[in-house]
């Protein structure tokens, strides 16, 4: 018998532990440190205990978010110039040949008008 998630699940202030800050979604993440944004020391430590984390959890949410968002950024500008660059190579790489198909539809109705206004040219 395992005692392990009985340690997990025991809260040790006396409160409920909804669950391990490990297994927080992002949106719980964020709702919680914009709820503890404003709190003094002693509120942030109340609302730490009766939610199961530790204010530093709250800390490297914050960094975890700022340096996501900061390198999204940079990410969504290179990306963003790398699909300009390809679409401007997929775009010139169609108009060459939507070039090439109207010649060879042009020569092979010049070849089929040729055909019926002289034959074949195998007649002998």
């Amino acid at each position: 018998m395992e005692r392990k998630d009985l340690i997990e699940d025991t809260p040790t202030s006396g409160g409920a532990i909804e669950k391990s800050p490990y297994h927080w979604s992002v949106k719980e993440k964020f709702e919680s440190i914009l709820e503890t944004s404003k709190l003094s020391q002693e509120e942030l430590a109340e609302y730490c205990r009766k939610k199961g984390i530790f204010p530093h959890h709250l800390e490297n949410w914050k960094v975890e978010f700022i340096e996501s968002f900061s390198k999204g950024r940079s990410d969504d500008v290179s990306e963003t110039k790398k699909l300009k660059n390809e679409i401007k190579s997929l775009s010139f790489e169609l108009q060459r040949k939507e070039k090439a198909l109207a010649e060879a539809a042009a020569l092979l109705m010049l070849k089929k008008k040729a055909t019926d206004l002289w034959g074949t040219g195998e007649e002998d």
